[in-house]
């Protein structure tokens, strides 16, 4: 038994959230796409940023830094550090609650099977990152968070 055969009046209230989903133009459902996605990949970017400061560090020093006795400051890794600190806070703080907000809007969604890549994605890219802060081979995690 369907819903408009129980309710008088349901039949027009289905339509109706069909047509505002209808409605919803091509832009806003890429831009809640695509703003999905940079909430998912939120995590990995952290992860290439930190790769990256650690990167430019030993380069710039010529051997990995030593903690306690060293303070490495160049242009180049002042940039990378500003970077993974609004990319950091962004995936802590502000990457869940929009990725919320983009799955309930996104009404157009035709499977979960999308979102839980996202999830997983997400939680994956934090796992890694996690991984190669406590287990650097290297003194670079030790001598940043000195």
């Amino acid at each position: 038994m369907r819903l408009s055969d129980r309710l008088p009046g349901a039949h027009r209230l289905s339509h109706g959230i069909q047509d505002s989903c209808i409605a919803m133009n091509d832009k806003t459902y890429r831009t809640g796409r695509v703003l999905a996605w940079s909430c998912c990949l939120s995590s990995w970017a952290l992860l290439v940023l930190w790769m990256a400061m650690a990167i430019n560090c030993r380069l710039g020093l010529g051997h990995w830094p030593k903690p306690m006795l060293e303070n490495y400051s160049s242009t180049s890794y002042q940039w990378l550090e500003a970077t993974a600190f609004i990319v950091g806070w962004f995936a802590a703080i502000a990457a869940g609650p929009v990725c919320l907000v983009t799955l309930i809007i996104g009404c157009r969604q035709k499977s979960m099977r999308g979102n839980l890549w996202r999830v997983a994605l997400y939680g994956l890219g934090w796992v890694c990152l996690v991984c190669a802060m406590r287990f650097d081979p290297t003194t670079f995690s030790d001598w940043w968070f000195d």
